[in-house]
């Protein structure tokens, strides 16, 4: 029974479950991101905290359960709903004030706090946790983060390096705080600082000669940088640098074909995946890194090929017929050649075969729930495409990557959602 309730559940087998009295079922059920209101209503008032706070961190939670939570006697409970996106502005405002520190602390923490909210937290004591939370929310008003900043590197500074780290990258910040920052001690500091969306090109280009190479390697990441200070940088004595300017999409054709003959491998890799980098020179560089063995090389191989297969205006475009065909069943096929690779995926792979294909390119291990969920959360889009495309993904994870940041993974999920629900009703 306990196995039935994972995220893979069908919405039949969790009204099945409703009215259970076994703990460990209540427990997996208050967690469900497909639980209905009426089932997480029946275990609001449940003995077990967990219980509660599980049904309180529930992303389905509506506001009227978070606002009959928020007053439960427990501060797990009151906690959960602190953290909770969809808590109101009047709720936090009410748990800012709990007589309990941490779900304060919590309240500051929830990037749905207004302005309003985080004013009323900075008039409170404030612990150091608190003023770590408010240092890096980015409803933060001005003036707080000034007293933050302020307290911060004043006498006994060296306690408040993580808060001088979390305005430096707070995009809230105001130029002058920026600036202040420049000459900070810590080089996490300023490596914070040059990822600062608000970062000036006049603060990147200074901050392109500091003396950290992680620092001048952000700086060559920034997509802020003048191309100037990219060609620079092009010429550093450390890898890691060259490597930033050789994958970012900014820097000149002319630069990206000096560091095409780099002596470092992984810069040279750096240009193959550019997208600036001129198709011959990047399909020579793929062709050399496959022959040294490169690690990421085959993986690279593997996604311009994908890319190949299918004509379209856009990326998404591209994907989105993919993806819309494989729902469909559809019987065009797609073409995944890797010289040098004979596994079965050579020449002409069917749709219903993409998940092996994506564990043959070690995308996704293995297909178990954890392995899923881990992929959700990769920073490589083609990684969480192929949780969108795997067999056991669930609907919430699949629901999930319909809001992807990348337009190609959330078009992909929302065919397949689509497909799935259409399937089913027919």
């Amino acid at each position: 029974k306990q196995e039935l309730l994972d995220d893979h559940a069908p919405l039949e087998w969790l009204a099945m479950f409703a009215s259970t009295q076994h703990q460990k079922l209540k427990f997996s059920l208050s967690m469900h991101p497909l639980a209905s209101q009426d089932m997480l209503s029946s275990l609001v008032r449940d003995e077990d905290e967990a219980v509660r706070s599980s049904v309180a961190a529930n992303p389905a939670a509506s506001q009227a359960l978070l606002e009959a939570l928020a007053f439960d006697s427990s501060p797990e409970v009151r906690f959960a709903v602190a953290m909770h996106p969809a808590s109101s502005e009047s709720l936090l405002l009410a748990l800012g004030a709990d007589k309990a520190v941490g779900v304060q602390v919590a309240v500051a923490w929830n990037q749905s706090a207004t302005k309003q909210v985080l004013d009323a937290l900075a008039k409170r004591k404030k612990s150091d946790a608190m003023k770590e939370a408010m240092a890096n929310h980015p409803n933060t008003s001005p003036g707080v983060l000034h007293g933050l900043l302020r307290e911060a590197s004043g006498a006994g500074g060296w306690r408040y390096r993580s808060i001088r780290v979390l305005i430096a990258g707070n995009p809230s910040a105001t130029p002058q705080m920026l600036e202040s920052l420049i000459d900070d001690w810590s080089w996490e500091v300023r490596l914070a600082l040059a990822a600062n969306p608000s970062a000036s090109a006049d603060l990147l280009q200074r901050l392109a000669a500091d003396e950290d190479p992680s620092v001048r390697a952000r700086v060559a990441a920034s997509d802020r940088v003048d191309v100037i200070v990219l060609d620079a940088l092009a010429v550093d004595a450390k890898a890691e640098v060259r490597r930033a300017v050789g994958r970012n999409p900014k820097v000149s054709v002319a630069t990206l074909e000096a560091l095409a003959k780099d002596r470092n491998a992984d810069v040279r890799f750096a240009v193959t995946c550019n997208p600036s980098t001129p198709q011959a020179l990047a399909e020579t560089l793929l062709q050399l890194s496959s022959r040294d063995g490169h690690p990421d090389a085959r993986r690279e191989a593997a996604r311009r090929s994908i890319l190949r297969t299918t004509p379209g205006s856009t990326l998404a475009d591209r994907l989105a017929l993919r993806i819309a065909e494989m729902v469909k069943q559809a019987v065009q096929h797609c073409r995944i050649v890797v010289s040098g690779e004979h596994v079965g995926l050579d020449g002409m792979v069917a749709p219903s075969e993409f998940p092996k294909a994506f564990e043959w390119m070690g995308l996704v291990p293995d297909d178990s729930r954890k392995s899923l969920d881990r992929a959700c959360k990769s920073k490589d889009w083609l990684t969480r495409l192929a949780v969108v495309l795997h067999p056991k993904v669930s609907e919430a994870q699949r629901l999930l990557l319909a809001s992807d940041s990348d337009p190609a993974v959330a078009a992909a999920a929302r065919l397949a959602t689509s497909g799935v629900q259409a399937q089913s009703v027919s």
